[in-house]
């Protein structure tokens, strides 16, 4: 629990990482918004290392389990559990659902804020090529 904790903590700072990395692209503050971009990779770095742990304990969990790895997922350990000696109070089971859906969604909305500042990044690119053409036509077509 203590690790999925961490985890969406980690997401909700890159979430807040991306809302303002977008601010400065608004702004054309490309300096701010690379420094966002290091901050991002940080806080990517955070969540793969806490990802690691949680695939450990998860792989321990299995292995007690005797459940193939691949199948122990939030909701099948919180079903397993029930049937099992491994005793998970109630409350906890369902905060590791109530977390596994909290960390689908902010994943769902991070894709979101990446697709719509991939976006804006491309436009501007698209944007800057068109003057630029502008720029390298001979004199007499202008």
């Amino acid at each position: 629990m203590e690790v999925l904790h961490k985890e969406i903590d980690q997401y909700r700072k890159l979430m807040d990482l991306l809302q303002v990395q977008r601010e400065y692209l608004s702004a054309y503050n490309i300096d701010s918004s690379a420094e966002m971009g290091k901050r991002q990779e940080t806080a990517i770095l955070s969540i793969k290392m806490l990802e690691e742990g949680r695939k450990a304990v998860v792989s321990r969990l299995a292995q007690h389990l005797d459940v193939p790895l691949e199948q122990l997922s939030l909701t099948e350990l919180s079903m397993l559990a029930d049937k099992s000696r491994i005793r998970i109070c109630p409350v906890c089971q369902k905060d590791m659902l109530s977390h596994q859906r909290e960390i689908i969604s902010l994943i769902e909305e991070l894709e979101s804020f990446r697709s719509g500042i991939t976006g804006s990044i491309q436009q501007e690119l698209s944007y800057t090529n068109q003057v630029l053409k502008i720029f390298a036509l001979p004199k007499a077509s202008l």
